[in-house]
């Protein structure tokens, strides 16, 4: 399964678990930068490789076990066979029994000082992550919607139509099957997400930070997205 460009510099393919190693550098360079990356894990006290060693066995055990309805994709630079973006996607489906008592967000998982890297900021993952999932369980109905869980690109392909290629991927679908599709969006995402139709519906504002984040980005807001499907003329 492949999707190509117009100008097929970039295709689509599907995730596997030989791609760990590049899920993590990619998701590494692309949120390290960001002030909410920061307050939760903290440069001066969360280094990359502990950073990474979490990611590794996070990423590792989604793609080994994924979810119901949970697929990861992937943008190949054609020409270089490098991994620019991926992204997760969680298409309908009737969720598991452990899915129904478990808050399963991101690569945050049930949070508490052990299951961080360490040097984590665990007050601020828990108010960010925690917050993130109760939104999902206000909005989401898992057996109707799409959710777009993740989204990274790496920064030295960032303005080349990778995201929006793994957006409408999953977009298609959903309005192929007439389904509602949901995002959570940071400032650097909502334009995008905007453009492709999705529209706020709610937020949630984080304000535990660490002492590493300037002084004015140590509050921020995600905003809660929904996009009603698209009928094709």
């Amino acid at each position: 399964m492949s999707s190509t460009t117009p100008t097929t510099a970039f295709h689509i393919e599907e995730c596997t678990a030989a791609d760990v190693t590049y899920l993590v550098h990619v998701y590494l360079s692309a949120f390290t930068p960001e002030p909410n990356h920061i307050a939760c894990f903290p440069n001066s006290t969360c280094s990359w490789a502990s950073q990474s060693a979490w990611l590794t066995n996070r990423f590792g055990k989604r793609l080994n076990h994924p979810g119901p309805g949970e697929r990861h994709f992937k943008v190949i630079e054609t020409a270089s066979g490098r991994m620019a973006s991926f992204a997760r996607w969680e298409f309908p489906h009737t969720p598991a029994p452990e899915e129904a008592t478990e808050a399963v967000v991101e690569e945050g998982g049930n949070m508490d000082a052990d299951s961080l890297p360490e040097g984590a900021n665990v007050a601020a993952c828990l108010e960010m992550f925690g917050g993130l999932d109760r939104m999902q369980k206000k909005w989401v109905v898992e057996e109707e919607m799409y959710l777009m869980g993740l989204l990274a690109t790496d920064p030295e392909f960032q303005g080349k139509g990778c995201a929006s290629m793994l957006l409408r991927y999953g977009l298609e679908m959903a309005d192929r099957e007439g389904r509602k599709a949901y995002i959570e969006a940071t400032p650097a995402g909502l334009p995008l997400y905007k453009k492709l139709g999705w529209v706020v519906v709610d937020e949630t504002e984080i304000v535990n930070a660490s002492r590493e984040t300037p002084e004015d980005e140590r509050r921020w807001i995600n905003w809660i997205m929904i996009r009603e499907p698209v009928a094709k003329a």
